[in-house]
C-alpha cells in the first residue's frame, strides 16, 4: 500500500509540474477559439503521454517487486557441494569431501519438507554420506534413507531416477560386503534393474548399468542371476567399441560368472566359456594388465583340465605364459609373485599326469624351472616332488637320485606345512606315499619303502575325522600297502604285484 501511494505522489507531482510548465510559458499569438470538439493543443497530448508512461512503469515496478523470486541460499550451497564433490572424486583430498558434505547439509537444512528442490540435496549427500563414513554400515544406511527419500520426491520421467537408482544399488552392494545381509543383495538388484530398466539400448549409461546390475547376479551366486549376469555382459561387450577400457573388464566379469556358474550347475561348458572369455579379455589387456590376465587365463585352464583330462596343448599354453613370466625374473615383492608361483605349482602337477611322450621336454623345463622357485612354500614344493616322481614314473626314469629329490622336497613341505592345513597336510601325505609306491615298483630298496609308505598312510589316517570325505580311501591303500609288505617279508616274489600309482590323487 504504501508502493502504491508513493508512485501515485511520483504520478500526480510529475503531472502538476508539467502543466505548471505550460501554464508559465509566454504566448506568442492570442490563442484562437476553439470549439468544444476541436483538437488539444500538442503539449497537452504530450504531457498525458508522458504521464501514461510513468504509469505504467509504476506498475511495471510494482509487478516485477511483489513477484520477484525470493533469494533461496541453498542454491548456492549446492553448488558448491557438488564441485567440492568433482574435486574429491579427481584428487581424492579429504578437505573435498569435508567441504562437500559441508555445503549439501546445509542446503538439505534450509530444503525443508515441501521444498521442491529437497530431493536434489538428498540426492547429493547421499553418496557424500557414504564416502564420508567410510561404507560403515551406520553411514551406508543413511546414505540409503536419503536416496529413497529422494526418490520419492523426484517428478515422473525425470532422468535423475536412474541416477540416484543405480546410487541406491551401490549402497546396498556395500552394506552386503560388510553385513553379508541377503537381503541388501536382492535390494542391491533390484535397484540395478531399475536403473538398467530407465537406460534404454541407446542411452550412455546404459553400459555402466549393465555391468553394475551383473556384478550384483555374480555377488548374489543365483543360478538364473549368473545366467542373466551372462547374457547382460555378453550386450555390454557389444557396446564397447575397439579400443574401449570397459571392454578387458567385461571380458573378465563375463568369464568370473561362467567360473561362478559352473560352481552351481557344474556344466563344463562353463568352463570352457570360462577360458574363452579370459583369453578373450587377454587380446584386449593393456600392459599392465597382462600379468593378472595371462595369471587368470592359465588358472582356468588348470581348471579346466582339472575336470575334463585331455587338455594338454591348452596346459602348455598355460605353462608357456607362467613361465615366460617367472622366467623374466618377477622380484618376489611383486604383487603377483605368490599368485603366479601358486599358478606355476598347480599347472605343473596336473602337466605332469597329462603329459604324452611329445610333452617330455616341456615337463624337464618346468621342473627346472620349480626348481629355481623351489622356497618356504610347501604347496610349491609338493608339485615340485609329485612332477620329478610321475616323471620317473611315466618316461622310465631309473636314476634313484630325482626319486631321492623328490622324496627331500615332499619331507620339506610337510615341515613347513601348517597342522592347520588339514587338507594340505593330507595332499602331501598321499603324494609322498605315491613317491614310495614309485620307488618300490621300480625295485629300489622295496622293504624301506614299503615301510614309508605305510608311515605316510597311517598318519593320514590318524590326522583324518571320521567322517572325512578321503578316509575310506586312504585306508584302502593303507591296506595294499600292508598287504605289499607281508609279502615282501615272506619273500614270496610270486605275490608281488607294482602298487597303483593313482594320478587322480595327486596334487
Amino acid at each position: 500500500m504504501f508502493l502504491l501511494r508513493t508512485v501515485r505522489f511520483v504520478v500526480y507531482g510529475t503531472r502538476q509540474t508539467c502543466f505548471y510548465h505550460i501554464e508559465k510559458q509566454p504566448l506568442r499569438r492570442k490563442p484562437q477559439e476553439h470549439s468544444v470538439n476541436s483538437r488539444q493543443p500538442k503539449h497537452t497530448v504530450a504531457i498525458m503521454g508522458v504521464t501514461a508512461l510513468l504509469i505504467t512503469s509504476a506498475v511495471v515496478v510494482l509487478v516485477l517487486i511483489l513477484f520477484r523470486p525470493k533469494y533461496d541460499p541453498s542454491i548456492a550451497l549446492h553448488k558448491a557441494g557438488v564441485a567440492a564433490w568433482t574435486e574429491f572424486q579427481r584428487t581424492k583430498r579429504d578437505e573435498h569431501l569435508q567441504t562437500a558434505n559441508k555445503m549439501h547439509r546445509g542446503a538439505l537444512a534450509i530444503r525443508k519438507v515441501g521444498h521442491p528442490l529437497r530431493w536434489q540435496s538428498l540426492a547429493h549427500l547421499s553418496p557424500v554420506v557414504a564416502a564420508m563414513a567410510a561404507n560403515s554400515v551406520e553411514g551406508l544406511n543413511e546414505a540409503i534413507r536419503y536416496s529413497q527419500e529422494a526418490l520419492k520426491l523426484l517428478p515422473p520421467n525425470d532422468s535423475e531416477i536412474a541416477v540416484v537408482h543405480n546410487g541406491l544399488g551401490s549402497f546396498y552392494l556395500s552394506l552386503f560386503k560388510q553385513s553379508g545381509d541377503a537381503t541388501s543383495i536382492e535390494e542391491c538388484v533390484r535397484s540395478y534393474r531399475a536403473a538398467l530398466d530407465l537406460r534404454p539400448a541407446k542411452d550412455p549409461d546404459r553400459l555402466g548399468s549393465l555391468i553394475n546390475l551383473s556384478l550384483a547376479y555374480v555377488q548374489q551366486g543365483q543360478l538364473d542371476g549368473l545366467t542373466n549376469a551372462v547374457s547382460h555382459l555378453q550386450e555390454s561387450i557389444t557396446l564397447c567399441p575397439p579400443g574401449d577400457p570397459h571392454r578387458y573388464a567385461c571380458c573378465s566379469m563375463l568369464a568370473t560368472s561362467f567360473s561362478t556358474r559352473f560352481a552351481q550347475s557344474g556344466n563344463i561348458e562353463d568352463l570352457q566359456e570360462t577360458v574363452n572369455a579370459y583369453r578373450q579379455a587377454l587380446t584386449v589387456a593393456s600392459d599392465d594388465q597382462q600379468l593378472p590376465s595371462q595369471i587368470n587365463l592359465a588358472n582356468a585352464i588348470w581348471r579346466l583340465s582339472e575336470h575334463e583330462p585331455g587338455h594338454v596343448k591348452e596346459l602348455k599354453e598355460a605353462l608357456a605364459y607362467i613361465s615366460e613370466v617367472l622366467n623374466s625374473n618377477l622380484a618376489q615383492t611383486h604383487p603377483y609373485y605368490n599368485q603366479t608361483v601358486a599358478t606355476f605349482s598347480s599347472l605343473l602337477s596336473t602337466f605332469s599326469k597329462e603329459c604324452d611322450e611329445a610333452s617330455e621336454l616341456e615337463l624337464d623345463k618346468a621342473i627346472t624351472l620349480g626348481r629355481h622357485l623351489a622356497d618356504e612354500d610347501p604347496h610349491v614344493l609338493s608339485c615340485i616332488a609329485v612332477a620329478i616322481c610321475y616323471r620317473c614314473e611315466r618316461f622310465g626314469q631309473t636314476n634313484e637320485s630325482d626319486l631321492e629329490e623328490a622324496i627331500s622336497y615332499s619331507e620339506q613341505a610337510l615341515g613347513l606345512c601348517s597342522s592347520d592345513d588339514l587338507e594340505l597336510h593330507l595332499k602331501i601325505l598321499n603324494n609322498l606315499a605315491i613317491i614310495y609306491a614309485t620307488r618300490y615298483n621300480q625295485q629300489n630298496r622295496e622293504g624301506e619303502s614299503l615301510q614309508k609308505m605305510i608311515e605316510c598312510y597311517q598318519k593320514s589316517v590318524d590326522l583324518c575325522p571320521t567322517d572325512h570325505k578321503d578316509r575310506v580311501v586312504i585306508s584302502q591303500h593303507l591296506s595294499e600297502a600292508k598287504t605289499a609288505l607281508q609279502a615282501a617279508m615272506a619273500g614270496n616274489q610270486s605275490k608281488r604285484q607294482p602298487l597303483p600309482v593313482r594320478r587322480t590323487t595327486l596334487l
